[in-house]
């Protein structure tokens, strides 16, 4: 993790037509906070013409989250059945998460490879959170690589047209300190989900 990093996705929700567009987010700063650094980060288009700004820090197995609510934990680096939960960057609702299985999704039964646009990574080295907001029904599934981070989204908590799929295409990284080498380099997209409420009113 380095100011001056760059992470491109290229999503997409399931209409007929698909709609098709890109997410960008880039690290701006480092912010000290009560004896912590935290990397402020910018997210341009999760919707299509939306636009915001977020603060996170990475440990070797941990991402944390800060807003006005304090620091919550995002994701694990854990075994298969590991859960937890955290207040939602809304402040008012609990986000649960689990890691699961490859096996439990449909989609990815029997395959032993992840592709994505930006590369290919074997499932033993993919972490999958699977989480939802006050509703189990309403849910999502974080793919997430070690020393990468967040590098593929499959969400069926939409409205219209789920699920709406996120993939890793281009990743731009600067030369960084040995101390800056954490588990999620990549870990600037675990505050997507503060979106869950607010890109409902941009469906």
């Amino acid at each position: 993790m380095q100011v001056g990093n760059s992470y491109e996705y290229l999503k997409h929700d399931s209409g007929s037509p698909a709609n098709y567009w890109t997410v960008q987010i880039d690290w701006l700063e480092t912010v000290p906070i009560g004896g912590n650094d935290y990397f402020r980060i910018s997210v341009l288009d999760w919707y299509p013409g939306t636009f915001d700004y977020f603060l996170f820090r990475s440990t070797e197995d941990t991402v944390y989250y800060y807003d006005a609510w304090g620091e919550r934990e995002f994701w694990r680096k854990a075994p298969v059945g590991t859960a937890w939960s955290y207040l939602d960057p809304d402040g008012e609702g609990i986000t649960y998460a689990e890691i699961v299985s490859v096996d439990s999704l449909p989609w990815e039964t029997g395959k032993s490879i992840l592709e994505v646009p930006y590369g290919t990574y074997p499932f033993d080295n993919v972490y999958i959170h699977k989480k939802y907001y006050k509703t189990p029904g309403d849910f999502w599934y974080e793919y997430i690589v070690p020393g990468v981070g967040l590098v593929k989204e499959v969400d069926f908590s939409e409205d219209i047209a789920p699920p709406y799929i996120m993939e890793l295409a281009g990743v731009t990284i600067v030369p960084e300190p040995a101390a800056y080498a954490l588990f999620l380099a990549g870990g600037v997209a675990l505050m997507f989900g503060s979106f869950r409420k607010k890109r409902k009113q941009h469906a």
